[in-house]
């Protein structure tokens, strides 16, 4: 029969999550949804202005119409792209990826994804399943990436020290 190890010679695990990081997490992912929420309106707007021009696109769009679309959109962003992005934190917390180009390169993958799901189970119309189409939802993923980092993941500037009077 196998002994197992001794509890207390087994070196200790250092914790999955650092002390205070929770907190900043939910920030990052509320301030990455809401970052993707406005860009997705945004980047449909210069689509459409480079497909009907300028006078079209912006012609029947109001401020309003695009706040109910960014919120909406923030809340769908939110949703679905929650169970890559909960692998991806979680991956990063315990690797201690902390560099702004893994999180950008996530994220646009994360959108592709997003996008494709989308087609496949039908939420998407033919419209959408374009380059153009894939190219806004990776626009909205990288934004998403690099505001969640720049919350949750980019270490504070150093203060300078104050000037000696």
């Amino acid at each position: 029969m196998a002994r197992s190890p001794d509890p207390k010679s087994r070196p200790a695990r250092s914790p999955a999550l650092a002390p205070g990081r929770l907190p900043l997490i939910v920030a990052g992912y509320a301030a990455g949804a809401v970052a993707a929420g406005v860009a997705l309106p945004l980047a449909l707007i210069v689509r459409d202005m480079a497909a009907l021009g300028f006078a079209k696109a912006i012609g029947s769009a109001r401020l309003g119409d695009i706040a109910v679309v960014a919120l909406f959109a923030a809340a769908i962003a939110a949703v679905a792209a929650a169970p890559f992005a909960v692998a991806f934190i979680a991956h990063a917390e315990r690797r201690r990826i902390t560099g702004p180009v893994p999180h950008l390169l996530f994220g646009i993958a994360t959108g592709l994804v997003v996008e494709t799901l989308a087609i496949m189970l039908g939420f998407g119309d033919a419209q959408r399943a374009s380059l153009a189409g894939f190219l806004v939802f990776a626009f909205v993923g990288a934004v998403a990436g690099l505001v969640y980092w720049s919350v949750a993941v980019r270490p504070p500037k150093p203060r300078k020290p104050a000037p000696r009077s």
